[in-house]
């Protein structure tokens, strides 16, 4: 995936140009128990220029790379072995 989004901040502008890769796992224990799993890994650049005057413009370059990990354990729960819970 390559993202180029330019946009108006204000009287700056901001331009994120990247890419990025994403797996999902998901893994079943037992009939009650699992495990869910994400890793996503993004590479980008911001780019902001904003005008000082009309003979110059300030400009910044940023890495915006970026790692986001996630899992979960996944329980199923029902009436028999939660009282309270509604059944179905």
């Amino acid at each position: 995936m390559k993202i180029r989004t330019p946009k108006s901040i204000g009287v700056a502008d901001r331009t994120y140009t990247g890419w990025g890769l994403r797996a999902d796992v998901l893994k079943q224990f037992n009939q009650n128990w699992g495990m869910s799993a994400r890793i996503e890994y993004m590479l980008g650049e911001t780019d902001i220029s904003l005008p000082q005057s009309p003979a110059s413009t300030l400009t910044r370059k940023q890495d915006d790379d970026r790692l986001y990990v996630q899992s979960e354990l996944v329980e199923h729960f029902d009436k028999s072995h939660i009282g309270w819970l509604p059944q179905g």
